[in-house]
């Protein structure tokens, strides 16, 4: 199971209105290692996409409604950044600003 897997199961484990905490995340045993930012832009992802709110306290965030088993990570990446495609797919052109001396 993926570190987005165990997420998943642990955020659907809880009932919709329950909070869940930054911290409990944090814990959540996978394989492999995986470093604490990850698992936040996952909690971001999730938040963005409606699954989490953030209720205005760090670190707790409140259950809105289930993870669909089908949500694979690059569907949530381009529903949270409203991408409409796939990311592994997307260029980004970096524009140079001129310095005005």
């Amino acid at each position: 199971m993926s570190i987005f897997d165990n997420i998943r199961d642990f955020i659907n484990a809880t009932k919709i209105d329950d909070f869940v905490l930054r911290r409990d995340l944090s814990k959540i045993d996978y394989e492999g290692g995986m470093p604490g930012f990850s698992i936040d832009n996952y909690r971001r992802q999730l938040t963005l996409t409606g699954y989490l709110e953030h209720t205005g306290v760090p670190g707790l965030y409140k259950k809105i409604k289930n993870i669909p088993n089908s949500l694979t990570t690059e569907q949530l990446i381009c529903d949270a950044y409203n991408n409409g495609f796939p990311i592994k797919n997307k260029r980004i052109k970096l524009k140079r600003l001129k310095h005005e001396t």
